[in-house]
C-alpha cells in the first residue's frame, strides 16, 4: 500500500520523470531512510578522488568556483560535491575523539 502510495506522488510530481530542480540531472537514487529521491550526478570516479584530494589538501578552504575549475564540472556541481565530501569527513571526525592524555607544544617567536 504505501509503495503504491508513493508511486503515485512521484508520478505526479515528476510526470516526464525525474529532474533535478537544482543541476537538471534525470538520475536519482532513492534515500530509504528518509524517503527520498537524492540527484546522482554522473560525475567519473576520478573526478571523486581529485575533489577529495584537493579539499584534504586545501589549507584555507577550497571554493566552490575553483573546484569547478579544477573538475571541469558547473559550480553547482561543485558545491554539492564538497558537500558530500565535507559530510563524509564530519562524520569521520566525530568517530575518532581524541581521549586520554593530549600532548600540546608552544612556540614563541622573538621573545626571551
Amino acid at each position: 500500500m504505501k509503495d503504491s502510495c508513493v508511486q503515485a506522488l512521484v508520478a505526479v510530481r515528476w510526470p516526464s520523470g525525474y529532474q533535478c530542480l537544482v543541476c537538471g540531472g534525470t538520475k536519482a537514487s532513492p534515500l530509504a531512510s528518509r524517503h527520498l529521491c537524492q540527484c546522482a550526478p554522473n560525475i567519473p570516479l576520478v573526478k571523486w578522488f581529485w575533489a577529495i584530494s584537493l579539499t584534504a589538501s586545501d589549507k584555507g578552504g577550497l571554493s566552490a568556483l575553483r573546484a569547478s575549475k579544477h573538475l571541469g564540472v558547473s559550480s553547482i556541481t561543485a558545491r554539492t560535491v564538497q558537500r558530500k565530501i565535507r559530510h563524509a569527513m564530519a562524520h569521520r571526525d566525530s568517530i575518532h575523539r581524541l581521549a586520554n592524555l593530549i600532548g600540546r607544544d608552544d612556540t614563541v617567536v622573538g621573545g626571551r
